[in-house]
């Protein structure tokens, strides 16, 4: 699904396909920002994001009709501890198949 997402983003916008001359702040911040752009338009005009070439059935799981809701305001602590505990999985996991590449 991230794989899709971001094929879908750089369709749409070409800044994510050339090299850019940002700092790396400015650069980590990008995508979220271009995948908001994203979501505002297809929402209010989505015939402008029409892409022959790809429908909903070739997506990888069913989207459904639910959309998800932003929070008002910052995370609480159990949010914060249950993303700082994904987070740390995926570091983990990331670290071990490191690891594993080293060994080979």
């Amino acid at each position: 699904m991230i794989e899709h997402i971001f094929s879908v983003l750089k369709r749409q916008f070409r800044v994510l396909q050339l090299p850019l001359k940002y700092s790396m702040d400015i650069q980590a911040r990008l995508p979220i920002a271009l995948c908001m752009i994203h979501n505002f338009v297809h929402r209010y005009d989505p015939d402008d994001f029409f892409d022959p070439e790809l429908t909903e059935g070739d997506l990888p799981i069913e989207l459904g009709d639910e959309l998800g809701v932003l929070g008002d305001g910052p995370a609480d602590a159990a949010e914060r501890r249950r993303a700082d505990k994904c987070h740390n999985n995926i570091a983990q996991e990331m670290w071990q198949d490191y690891c594993g590449l080293q060994a080979s």
